[in-house]
């Protein structure tokens, strides 16, 4: 669970008993440089991914944990030492995580790369791509159907828009 104002994730059982153990999230892992979790998602095998922001001083993150919350990576703008990487995110919101550790965020506070998604081809390498929906102006959640319809949430006019993959040439379009 995403404590935002506490800067931290708690950790719960499956039967949703309280777990002794905080992940607190700190900038560049430095104690004086705190972020405020907001959207988590977690995959089959135990990866975490959340966002962080903490507008307007830090433009936000994704943080990429092991299943005993150690950081495994940061994805930010001002990455500038390993394992960190460099991905433009800016205010980033929902999340979605699958089995192979690709995620893809939306991004609230940016009309040049509203949707933002990192997929790795090996340990080293990381592509990251992003996109832009003239439609969306708030983007906000994310939810993945049964059928890889990616759903986005606009909470600036509380619609939701639907993105169905073509299986042919593996285009985007809207329904």
């Amino acid at each position: 669970m995403c404590d935002t104002w506490n800067h931290r994730i708690c950790v719960f059982s499956p039967d949703f008993r309280y777990v002794n153990r905080r992940w607190y999230l700190t900038r560049w892992q430095l104690a004086q440089y705190k972020v405020k979790p907001n959207f988590i998602a977690i995959n089959g095998n135990n990866q975490c991914v959340v966002t962080c922001e903490d507008a307007p001083n830090y433009r936000g993150a994704v943080y990429v944990f092991d299943k005993m919350g150690y950081i495994q990576k940061i994805y930010d703008h001002d990455s500038r030492k390993l394992p960190n990487a460099e991905a433009k995110v800016n205010v980033p919101h929902g999340i979605l995580i699958d089995d192979e550790g690709n995620w893809l965020t939306v991004c609230y506070s940016d009309p040049e790369s509203r949707v933002v998604e990192r997929r790795s081809k090996n340990e080293e390498n990381d592509v990251i791509t992003y996109w832009r929906c003239k439609e969306l102006n708030g983007p906000s959640g994310l939810a993945m159907k049964r059928d890889q319809t990616l759903i986005i949430g606009n909470r600036d006019d509380n619609s939701l828009f639907f993105f169905k993959q073509q299986s042919t040439n593996k285009e985007t379009i809207k329904e």
